[in-house]
């Protein structure tokens, strides 16, 4: 019995990887955006004030759909809902590729983003039925690893994907036809299942609430989530925006150098999220890998503004990069781990916390751009390092469900057990 509550079928490896391959393939567009933004402003004739408004707009409307799609979603037989969106990102990608003015540009961008945010919110629905709860961790760090694999390809590798698919267009054009053909597969290969019975947190059919995104919006943990991950996403974007031109204006590094450092903050992002769940279930406690960051994070951040020493940098973005992703995975599983709520409860919670993220990103450049007007940008980027404070005390309040924690649960479960059938 403890193999099967504790295995993965193959057929939900493959459903999950399927949604997986999307998102990262999406982040891999997404990411690319700046290192071709030259090639896209020549093609369509448009400034950087158009190039910026282009980003922030599709970023922050992406934001704003990511509840009510999964809204949607969870209405929907995973079968077609999932089938769709994963059709609508291909789409967005292939219409990135073929855009010939910035109207179709925008709706290209708002396409993959928002399918980018939202079907990891939708997916959760697949994952109680194919994922036991005692990996439902793991499989979040898996998933958040090919995250920052795709910002990775789309920041380090961009340069030789380019080369090798003819530019920015056809490299769309190609990552889009692979999505696509992802929806084509996903109602093939899709089978319904029960939800897992090691899942003892998902409450019955019976009682799901008519309205899974009210109940949502009565939790205490999503409201402590959702007022504190976008303190670390909005001085994650402003660097990721803004660092390379303090880098190479201020601090005197070549273009070479900025994107060296930078890309090694995805790489340990990867890292932390195969670790980080692997470090918790050692330790037996998830809040102590979580809260920590708030308060180590702006200390990194900072640094990265002060030094042109290389080793010193590279120390401080692979803390960063670690920091970004070493609690995602851990507080996603926070969601799943609540008492009594249904599947569809869970993929309501986090659709609500992944729009905040997403609100987040957006605000990152903006505010920076903002405060730059009245000071200079290394003024502006230290403001913003002391965000991730907010996140660090929001998230003590978190409540604790740890391997401990569930081994206790079990233990109780199993004398009371023994209880009834005495």
């Amino acid at each position: 019995m403890n193999k099967v509550t504790t295995s993965i079928e193959k057929r939900g490896w493959g459903l999950l990887g399927m949604v997986w391959i999307t998102v990262m393939l999406a982040q891999t567009v997404s990411f690319s955006y700046g290192m071709v933004l030259p090639d896209i402003m020549s093609d369509l004739q448009f400034g950087y004030d158009t190039a910026g408004n282009l980003a922030g707009i599709s970023q922050l409307i992406a934001g704003l759909l990511t509840i009510p799609i999964v809204a949607l979603a969870t209405k929907l037989d995973p079968r077609y809902s999932i089938m769709g969106m994963i059709f609508l990102g291909g789409s967005g990608l292939l219409l990135f590729g073929l855009a010939q003015n910035t109207f179709t540009m925008l709706t290209s961008m708002i396409l993959f983003k928002s399918i980018m945010v939202s079907i990891l919110g939708a997916v959760v629905v697949v994952k109680v039925k194919w994922v036991p709860q005692t990996r439902l961790t793991e499989i979040n760090g898996i998933e958040n690893f090919l995250q920052p694999i795709g910002q990775t390809l789309g920041t380090m590798a961009i340069v030789y994907i380019l080369a090798f698919f003819g530019g920015w267009r056809m490299t769309a054009i190609v990552l889009g036809s692979l999505v696509l053909v992802l929806a084509i597969l996903w109602p093939i290969f899709y089978r319904d299942k029960k939800e897992m019975t090691s899942n003892t947190n998902v409450a019955s059919q019976s009682t799901v609430a008519k309205n899974p995104i009210l109940q949502a919006m009565k939790l205490k943990t999503v409201w402590l989530l959702a007022f504190a991950w976008p303190t670390t996403t909005l001085i994650w974007v402003a660097a990721f925006t803004f660092w390379p031109s303090h880098a190479t204006d201020t601090l005197g590094l070549t273009i070479g150098q900025t994107g060296f450092i930078l890309g090694l903050i995805p790489i340990f992002s990867a890292i932390a999220s195969l670790t980080s769940p692997y470090l918790a279930k050692s330790i037996g406690y998830d809040k102590p890998l979580i809260w920590i960051w708030g308060f180590i994070l702006p200390v990194s951040y900072f640094i990265l503004l002060q030094t042109s020493n290389l080793v010193i940098l590279a120390i401080a973005a692979a803390i960063c990069g670690y920091g970004a992703y070493a609690f995602v995975p851990l507080a996603y599983t926070i969601l799943y781990r609540i008492p009594g709520l249904h599947s569809k409860t869970v993929a309501a919670s986090t659709s609500i916390v992944l729009t905040a993220i997403t609100l987040g990103a957006a605000l990152g450049s903006i505010i920076v751009g903002q405060l730059s007007e009245i000071m200079t940008l290394y003024s502006a980027m230290a403001i913003c390092c002391l965000a991730p404070f907010i996140f660090g005390i929001l998230t003590l309040f978190l409540p604790e469900y740890g391997r401990k924690y569930m081994e206790k649960n079990q233990a109780i479960d199993e004398e009371n057990s023994i209880k009834h059938s005495s």
